[in-house]
């Protein structure tokens, strides 16, 4: 099934994976990352929505094992040129079938770019391809707009963006993963340009099943 945010985005992202690998690939979000990578405990990682690759090539010269997916396909053929070393995969994460696979999983403001109700089915994918205790961080923008807005380069193609609260944002994961840690800072992508955004580390929880006794 298509969907028309999702589409939407991903052939806004083809048109912007130019502007979005010189201005964005450059943001420093590496000390979140850092922390996410102490609490893995193995070296197995997903970068989920992984646009260019960047932090796919952080992590993985810091000795972890990484793939990363993404629905544009230009942002893949950017990162595989920049990265040849690392696989990357085209992968709606609607769809996303991995079981117990990967120690930690890395969402870097992807979910925002889901409905409600299409972000729960991803949770729910997430939770699957997890191993056991595994570790996932994931980044939203923080505030109450939903909607199409402009694309921050001016190209004229419009970004479905749905902007949360923590306690609206930990309603549609608290039955799957337990929270670790939660910031909220502000983050500088250019100097006229800047958001705030939730940094929030989960652990995945056991299913039900095992948890009786």
């Amino acid at each position: 099934m298509r969907y028309l945010n999702i589409e939407n985005n991903r052939l806004s992202f083809n048109k912007i994976a130019k502007q979005y690998a010189e201005v964005l690939a450059s943001v420093d979000e590496a000390p979140f990352i850092d922390d996410f990578l102490l609490a893995t405990s193995g070296r197995r990682i997903l970068d989920a929505g992984c646009g260019v690759g960047q932090y796919c090539n952080y992590m993985r010269e810091r000795g972890f094992a990484v793939i990363g997916y993404d629905y544009s396909e230009k942002m893949l053929e950017m990162a595989r040129l920049q990265y040849p070393d690392i696989t990357f995969k085209h992968q709606d994460l609607m769809t996303l079938n991995d079981k117990n696979k990967f120690d930690g999983i890395l969402l870097n403001e992807v979910l925002g770019y889901f409905t409600k109700n299409q972000c729960t089915q991803v949770f729910e994918n997430l939770h699957k391809a997890l191993k056991e205790d595994g570790i996932m961080l994931v980044s939203v923008q923080e505030g109450l707009n939903e909607g199409f807005h402009r694309d921050p380069f001016g190209i004229g193609c419009r970004m479905y963006v749905k902007q949360y609260l923590l306690p609206e944002f930990e309603e549609l994961y608290s039955s799957l993963f337990e929270t670790v840690g939660v910031k909220s800072l502000k983050v500088i992508i250019d100097p006229a340009t800047s958001l705030n955004r939730l940094f929030v580390m989960l652990k995945k929880k056991k299913p039900l099943e095992n948890c009786q006794n």
